[in-house]
């Protein structure tokens, strides 16, 4: 079984703004109105004009602090995963591939891929929270400190260049909003497990007349396992194979036939090996010959029905998952134009995931025809049932 842990460190940004703005203003009331010029058109190639990146004429949707609140929802990835212009991505919903990342959830807008949706935080860029791609791991974010989420789902590389081509999720954090409050979630399927719990807390004040602010939020969130096997749609493996029947395009008979309780004897959560054109396992019964009719022979065959387990079923739609993540910030207006700001987070993420297991036995197929790992007669591990079978086949 192959477990994984993930974390994430705090990262913390000093950052001083400056600004000074001069408008320079000219009575010309007495200069006769007929002497006065019509200006042409002006382009501005650079100003120091502040103006939000999102004031342009691309489409912005906005999800605003109570919508989140009212989603029932435990994890951003889950709420997101609700909007028109997301696509599948890594999540609450979708771990089954996601061996690399384990209990990470990333954005995948217009379905053009994970890693080309750009993720901010109060319009700046964030660290990757994955270890083969720029994605941002949403789980690494406190969801008690978001006020909106504001996602642009066209045109913005022209903005913030090709990393968002598909788009933008831009989180803004809560801001100037003095005192305390505390909020908690719970939810189960309607099958009784996959349960999801949460809680969060959030506070600020101010101090100086309300030039300095001090803003901070935790989260802890938890969700159990949901297996392949857990449900019925999922829990039999099928597959298709030519039909042997099929004599042309015109017989009327189908090319394929379907195949249901498929089990799949290489692999297998048991120790398996395959000798003497006999798949066998090695079970808490000792050693057991795997049973059902043969669908495909040799070291990488299939049966249907039998005592072989099903592969899906030990394998996670949804993995385990416990969230710790805290966000704070503290700004003071120097001046009206001079602003000193701090921001620090922590996240941490654990989550257990199982890769499939596999057989490595097959001599003409694995290290170009060297085959797997070998084991001699004598290893005092060696079950004697399968040295005293591999003895009698040698």
């Amino acid at each position: 079984m192959r477990k994984a842990f993930a974390s994430e460190e705090s990262i913390v940004a000093i950052s001083i703004r400056l600004s000074t703005n001069t408008v320079n203003a000219q009575d010309n009331s007495g200069t006769n109105s007929n002497d006065e010029a019509v200006a042409g058109e002006i382009v501005v190639t650079g100003s120091q004009i502040a103006r939000a990146a999102l004031d342009v004429a691309d489409p912005v949707v906005s999800v605003s602090r109570d919508a989140i609140d009212q989603s029932g929802q435990v994890s951003l990835d889950e709420i997101l995963s609700e909007m028109p212009q997301m696509g599948i991505g890594f999540g609450a919903s979708n771990t089954f591939f996601n061996y690399d990342d384990p209990g990470a959830a990333f954005a995948n807008l217009r379905s053009l891929g994970t890693n080309r949706s750009l993720v901010l935080v109060n319009g700046r860029r964030r660290v990757s929270g994955s270890r083969s791609s720029s994605a941002v791991d949403l789980n690494s974010l406190a969801p008690g400190m978001i006020e909106r989420v504001e996602i642009i789902s066209g045109g913005a590389s022209a903005i913030y260049g090709a990393d968002a081509v598909s788009g933008v999720i831009n989180l803004i954090t809560r801001k100037d909003k003095p005192g305390f409050r505390i909020s908690g979630k719970t939810g189960i399927s309607e099958n009784g497990d996959a349960a999801t719990r949460s809680v969060n807390a959030f506070g600020g004040t101010t101090f100086p007349g309300g030039r300095g602010k001090i803003n901070a939020g935790v989260n802890y969130s938890t969700r159990k396992a949901l297996m392949f096997g857990d449900r019925k749609f999922s829990d039999r493996q099928m597959t298709s194979q030519a039909n042997t029947a099929n004599t042309g395009p015109n017989d009327g008979i189908s090319d394929l036939k379907t195949w249901d309780d498929v089990r799949v004897s290489y692999i297998t959560p048991d120790a398996s090996v395959y000798m003497g054109g006999q798949h066998h396992m090695w079970t808490a019964n000792g050693l057991e010959t795997v049973t059902g009719q043969l669908l495909t022979g040799g070291a990488f065959g299939h049966n249907q029905g039998g005592n072989a387990p099903h592969w899906y079923s030990y394998l996670s739609v949804s993995s385990p998952l416990d969230v710790y993540s805290g966000q704070a910030d503290i700004s003071f207006d120097i001046t009206p134009n001079i602003r000193v700001f701090a921001e620090g987070e922590y996240s941490r993420t654990a989550s257990d995931t199982l890769k499939q297991y596999y057989r490595f036995d097959n001599r003409s197929f694995y290290f170009a025809g060297n085959g797997g790992p070998k084991i001699k007669f004598d290893n005092p591990y060696l079950p004697s049932q399968l040295a005293d079978m591999a003895h009698g086949m040698a």
